[in-house]
């Protein structure tokens, strides 16, 4: 009798165990949810007109509110773009990838940007030839990337500052990574918008 009555608090603890393995650390729960994101990307002023300075409101989400006394900066520049690619079969991918440059500060912007949810999301820069699944897989494994952030949210627009000493170049692809699994869910090659930039680098 002594034995069967420690059977339920087996089978509690059995519940338990699986509970934290599918939610805590498989987070299947992300699997059935959206993270929406949507901040301000950058735009031109409405009367900007040819010969001056474009002029944008600091960057915001779309929760916040501006004052209208407050300053204005220089409208950051696109650099190079690109559109996102899906990468482990599982996973689906969409939007577009720009990296814009404001002074001296680098910005990478996900526009229209769709991803299928999951746990542990980070944002990559990926020292790779291409947006292939292997390739960028294998870069990953190597260390051959820069960490940019943990993702805001798998839907939305969203805007990251890039670290100063970042080198962005034509071998450069921004993926979208699951840590905790080595996961690829989808990368963006980039390609030059401005063609008169004598070098694709940005330092």
């Amino acid at each position: 009798m002594k034995k069967n009555s420690f059977l339920p608090f087996v089978g509690i603890l059995c519940l338990i165990g699986l509970a934290w393995l599918l939610f805590g650390y498989f987070g299947i729960q992300a699997l059935f949810t959206n993270t929406v994101v949507q901040e301000e990307i950058p735009t031109p002023s409405p009367a900007t007109t040819s010969g001056t300075t474009p002029i944008v409101t600091p960057l915001a989400t779309s929760t916040s509110s501006t004052s209208p006394n407050s300053p204005t900066v220089p409208i950051p520049s696109p650099v190079i773009q690109g559109m996102f690619e899906q990468g482990d079969s599982t996973y689906t991918i969409q939007g577009k990838a720009s990296v814009l440059k404001q002074g001296d500060e680098s910005l990478l912007a996900l526009t229209d940007f769709s991803v299928t949810n999951g746990p542990d999301l980070y944002v990559y820069l990926v020292s790779a030839s291409s947006t292939n699944n292997a390739i960028v897989k294998a870069a990953v494994r190597n260390g051959s990337f820069v960490e940019v952030s943990t993702l805001k949210g798998n839907r939305g627009n969203q805007v990251y500052r890039l670290p100063k000493d970042v080198v962005i170049n034509d071998d450069t692809v921004v993926t979208i990574w699951c840590k905790r699994f080595s996961r690829h869910f989808g990368s963006a090659g980039l390609e030059r918008v401005d063609q008169s930039v004598s070098s694709t680098t940005i330092e």
